[in-house]
Parts: structure tokens; sequence; C-alpha cells
């Protein structure tokens, strides 16, 4: 029998009508680099003496489904994952495109995610899962991806795709040369070398319930976390000067592929105060962390607009 290539492997996604209601009739063939997330559970070493050496059986322990998957940042399909993370986007007509703009609702909507592996005709499917993180940097060069952490109730393996002709659209990626950074308004970009950010959902998965055959019974939402690091050349005295007042400050990464755009705003954030180190005699860099709140509860901490010639997206 054939061996499984991740060449001819393929992930597919889409939302669910309810909390681990697993697969519906529609489904996207999802780009990625790679993915970890998967189910796994433990064996737990059994405490029972028989009055001989040989143990006895292990017991099962609760069903993990966890991991990762890293995917480009394209304007069509990574807009999918967006939803997954906020929730449906406001979306408007921009000229012969459409804007979406995503922020952070009260709950995030499940989804289902299949791996599918042609040669040995296996497909797992996981459900009950939610957009757990995100992690997304910006350097002077080459592609852009992010890193998105899946947390979920369970999987099965199959022997058909759930989906048997999913959509697959289009995938414009943007690259880390098209970037634009921007602090208060006034471009950073000539002197950042690179920017990171980070977003955690605090999804609660400690939900396991009795009865529920190991799974998690629910995933609910917890308060955003936004953090991110920044590396600069020390050309000036700005960043250092706003981690010293302790200064509101606010971020913006915009990448622009002609009209296909993509555009990252925090609202609000602070900088740590941080001295720049010498550590030879080449130039100095300076680096500083950050964290992104909202001072008004009304206020989005973050927001990201995405402008594509896709109509509209839905959960269904």
């Amino acid at each position: 029998m054939a061996q499984a290539k991740g060449s001819s492997a393929k992930v597919v996604a889409g939302f669910e009508n309810a909390y681990k209601a697993g697969a519906g009739a529609k489904g996207t063939v999802m780009p990625r680099v790679s993915i970890s997330a998967g189910a796994s559970r433990t064996l737990n070493t059994s405490s029972v003496i028989t009055g001989s050496r040989s143990p006895s059986a292990p017991s099962a322990g609760n069903t993990d489904y966890s991991g990762n998957i890293v995917v480009p940042v394209d304007a069509q399909t990574f807009p999918i994952w967006l939803i997954a993370l906020f929730g449906l986007p406001a979306t408007s007509a921009d000229g012969d495109n459409y804007k979406h703009v995503f922020t952070p609702s009260d709950t995030q909507p499940s989804i289902w995610v299949e791996k599918q592996f042609p040669e040995v005709t296996s497909y797992m499917l996981g459900y009950g899962i939610k957009a757990s993180s995100l992690a997304l940097s910006v350097s002077s060069e080459g592609e852009v991806t992010a890193d998105i952490g899946l947390m979920g109730a369970g999987e099965t393996s199959n022997a058909a795709a759930a989906v048997a002709a999913p959509t697959v659209l289009a995938s414009q990626q943007f690259q880390n040369f098209q970037a634009t950074i921007k602090m208060d308004d006034g471009a950073l970009s000539n002197r950042i070398t690179e920017f990171s950010l980070n977003l955690d959902c605090g999804l609660d998965g400690d939900s396991f319930c009795v009865g529920g055959g190991g799974e998690r019974g629910s995933l609910a939402e917890g308060i955003l976390g936004i953090s991110g690091n920044i590396t600069a050349l020390f050309t000036d005295k700005t960043l250092l000067q706003k981690g010293a007042d302790n200064a509101t400050v606010s971020f913006a990464v915009e990448y622009v592929l002609g009209a296909t755009k993509l555009l990252i705003e925090l609202t609000e954030a602070k900088i740590n105060r941080a001295s720049p180190s010498i550590e030879g005699p080449k130039g100095i860099k300076e680096s500083y962390s950050f964290q992104g709140f909202a001072s008004n509860p009304s206020s989005d901490a973050i927001r990201v607009s995405v402008t594509n010639d896709v109509e509209t997206y839905s959960l269904t």
C-alpha cells in the first residue's frame, strides 16, 4: 500500500451548524504550510495491584483535540480563519471589490477540520473546534504566514470525505515586502526589522464533563489577549520615549497588492520600557514588547480589514 504524502494531502474546513455538529454540506479547501492539530488520548497507568508484578490495564483519559495550523496570509482564504477568530465581518462594496471588516464578537463560531489522506483512504474529521490563538510576524522579506491554534472536542476517522466537492478559492498571497507599519499614523517601516502580533482567545479548554465520552462539552470564550514584539534600528528616541512615558499608542500593519489589501489595526496599545543594549561594534537595535487594549468597553481593541474580490462570507 502506498504511503500517505503531504503533497497530496488536503485540509478542508467549514463551519458547524451547532457545537460538535460536525461537517455540513459546504466546505472549503484550505491552503496550509503545515498542520499538527488532531485528537489525542492519554493512557492513565493503573494503580491496581493484583498479587503479581504484572501491571493492570491502563484506563483511557480524555480526548484532547488541539494543535496548530500554519496558513498563508492571503486575500481569499485567510478571511475564513478570521471568521473563526472574530465572527462574520461587516461587508461593503469598495469599487469593484468588497471590504470585509472583522472585529471581536462575544462568541466564536465552531468549525470542523478534515485532514484528507487519499493514498490510504483516511479522512480525519475534527469537530467542535474553535480558533484559540493567532500568531503573525512581519519582517523585511518572504511570504506571510499565520500560525493559528485550534482547540476542539473530538475527531473521527472515515473512509470518505465529508464534502464531495469542496469550494476552491483563488489565493492571492501577501508578501512581506508589501507591508507598511505605522504607529500613531506615522510610518515606522523604514526602521522596523520585525513586528510580531499574538492573539489569545482565552478559550476555556477545561470543560470535560461526566457522560461526555471524554470530550469537551463546551469551549467558552474569555478575555482576548493582544500582545506582540517590535525590533527596530535605533535611529531615534520615539519608541524609547513612548515606553518610558507609558504612553498609549496605536499600531497599523497594512499589506497592499493592487486593489487587494489587508489592514490590521490595534486601536490602543502600550509599549514596555526597555533600554537598548550594546552587543558589539555593529549597528544598535532596540526591542520592545507591547500589549493591546480598549479603554472603552464599547470599543474594539483590534480591527482587521480585508479588501478582495469575494462578495460575501457566510457560515453556511
